[in-house]
């Protein structure tokens, strides 16, 4: 989640972000304009799996990403250069929600054009949080990355988690997927098992510290079948 106190940060603009590097869950870091890294924060390089910053220096998203996630991302970014001003986007990112917001990067400050990007997990709280940042409205990033556990799932399973943590019962899932109770009872079943739980809560509580539950059911249909 963004605590109320990134809040004047973010309205600062990329040299008032970097003051926030230290915080769990935002990713900040720099890229020039194909892409190479040129700084990053140490929770970035920790989400991409990297021992450290240094290792990520000069890496591009095509280096940490398959390819048609990267190439998807980089057209969303290049928006920053044409319209000159910040842009933003919602993705599946390690089995969670998080927002994206790119600006044109500080050339005084890094001695060349590019751009500066904030991605930040949002949870189960909206406190602080702009409302055009929370808004599941906001451009969505079509090729998800579902995360060691969500990636356990199948296509269906995934459906039948999203709908039991908005907090429908098994039988009205069954009736909006056109299942039979009992099938919707089997996959709720699998779910349970592959991710660990032993209770409707745990459940709730995993999808919504994710912000899982923020993406419309349309989105998450998108997202699921484009895994």
């Amino acid at each position: 989640m963004i605590a109320p106190s990134i809040l004047p940060f973010v309205q600062m603009g990329t040299t008032g972000v970097r003051a926030i590097a230290d915080l769990p869950g935002v990713c900040l870091l720099a890229r020039d304009v194909t892409f190479r890294l040129l700084w990053c924060n140490a929770e970035y390089a920790h989400r991409c799996e990297r021992p450290d910053t240094e290792s990520m220096r000069n890496t591009t998203l095509r280096d940490i990403l398959p390819l048609d996630r990267a190439v998807e991302r980089e057209t969303l970014m290049k928006r920053v250069q044409t319209k000159g001003h910040m842009v933003s986007y919602q993705q599946l990112w390690q089995g969670a929600r998080w927002v994206t917001m790119v600006w044109p990067l500080d050339e005084e400050e890094f001695g060349q054009p590019g751009y500066f990007v904030m991605i930040t997990l949002l949870g189960n709280t909206a406190d602080g949080i702009p409302s055009s940042l929370w808004d599941s409205t906001l451009e969505l990033v079509r090729t998800p990355h579902l995360g060691d556990e969500l990636g356990k799932l199948s296509t269906r399973e995934l459906e039948v988690f999203y709908w039991l943590a908005t907090g429908l019962t098994q039988v009205e899932v069954a009736k909006l997927l056109h299942r039979s109770p009992k099938t919707i009872a089997t996959h709720a079943d699998h779910v349970y098992q592959k991710l660990g739980f032993n209770t409707r809560a745990e459940l709730v509580r995993f999808a919504v510290e994710r912000g899982i539950v923020h993406f419309s059911g349309e989105q998450w249909s998108e997202l699921v079948d484009s895994r």
